[in-house]
């Protein structure tokens, strides 16, 4: 089970942070760390930090890209705390644990920068999001510590199902490719001129939300794929 789940910090700004990280993820038993953009790594801090875990940094992917990082997974939930305007569905960590090991598939848990969090274009790649309850006087949490108790509820729910180590049924289809159709489609909408006076980014977040909700099969992304090429060549 442990080896669906994939950690991923995008755009950590401290090394101390991602060598915490990586202890956090080694001591509640998983394994991998995927870092987007860091600003500083690897640095010996962050070897400090890990405290032990220096194999979970050695063995840390890295990324340019979040839809990179991120191209093989079927459910990806986003951390944040800020609100948003996405009509995406809102779970506490311990609900997300509960749907991750009740459903196994290639999932990742994303962390964003101590700055600011996620942006807006990261969020639209998660399918979800989770948001931990803190006191109302201070809210802000440390990356690592966020992960910890992600990872923790993760624990507590895997001690009480054992026997859960294999993949289940997705229900959904790589996040990579409903961002290619999402893509292919926009592309289409300029090619005839939908998009005029319409915002880009807008439309994006739109279509990305729609077929995260609605595609399930790989011949659904064919069939209109398909579809779109042949629109594509006939306006040739």
């Amino acid at each position: 089970m442990e080896d669906f789940i994939k950690i991923v910090l995008s755009r950590p700004s401290h090394p101390a942070n991602i060598g915490a990280a990586a202890r956090a993820i080694k001591v509640m038993g998983f394994k991998k760390l995927v870092l987007v953009k860091p600003k500083i790594f690897p640095h010996p801090e962050a070897n400090v930090l890990a405290s032990g875990a220096s194999d979970i940094l050695n063995s840390a992917l890295i990324f340019d890209e979040l839809s990179s990082a991120v191209c093989e997974e079927t459910l990806v939930y986003g951390l944040t705390a800020r609100s948003r305007h996405f009509p995406l569905p809102v779970l506490t960590p311990r609900e997300a644990a509960n749907e991750i090991v009740l459903n196994p598939q290639k999932t990742a848990l994303v962390f964003g920068s101590e700055n600011g969090g996620l942006l807006n274009k990261e969020i639209d790649i998660c399918h979800k999001i989770v948001t931990i309850q803190t006191g109302d006087i201070y809210s802000s949490l440390n990356l690592a510590h966020a992960v910890s108790i992600c990872l923790h509820e993760l624990r507590v729910i895997l001690a009480t199902n054992p026997k859960i180590n294999k993949l289940g049924n997705p229900h959904r289809q790589p996040i990579s490719e409903i961002i290619k159709l999402a893509d292919h489609l926009l592309e289409v909408m300029e090619e005839v001129d939908f998009l005029k006076n319409r915002k880009l980014e807008y439309t994006r977040t739109r279509l990305l939300n729609l077929f995260k909700r609605s595609i399930r099969e790989a011949s659904e992304i064919k069939m209109l794929r398909g579809f779109l090429t042949a629109v594509q060549k006939r306006n040739l």
